[in-house]
């Protein structure tokens, strides 16, 4: 028996948020201090060891595993509908096993 209503997992509530967090950053003035910070290096000898994941390298992973491309960005109601779909989908693949 299965449950009346579905919550999508959280993993892929983070994704969405990120995927529209990243959206919203694109549309901002490059000279925007938030614009300037994805891209920022910290300058200095970093410790040992494998370097931390960025928000960039997650996001970069989120677009991958999703199939989207940066390009649809620019189209505000065409990006959030592949989101929404991709996620969707990908949440009926997760409660189907």
């Amino acid at each position: 028996m299965q449950p009346a209503h579905r919550v999508e997992p959280v993993s892929l509530v983070i994704k969405k948020s990120r995927l529209r967090r990243f959206r919203h950053v694109e549309r901002i003035d490059d000279n925007d201090w938030v614009k300037r910070c994805m891209t920022w290096q910290v300058e200095g000898i970093r410790q040992r060891g494998r370097p931390k994941k960025t928000w960039l390298d997650y996001l970069k992973d989120d677009t991958e595993s999703l199939g989207l491309s940066q390009k649809v960005v620019e189209f505000r109601n065409k990006w959030r509908r592949r989101i929404d779909q991709l996620v969707t989908t990908n949440a009926r693949v997760l409660f189907s096993r």
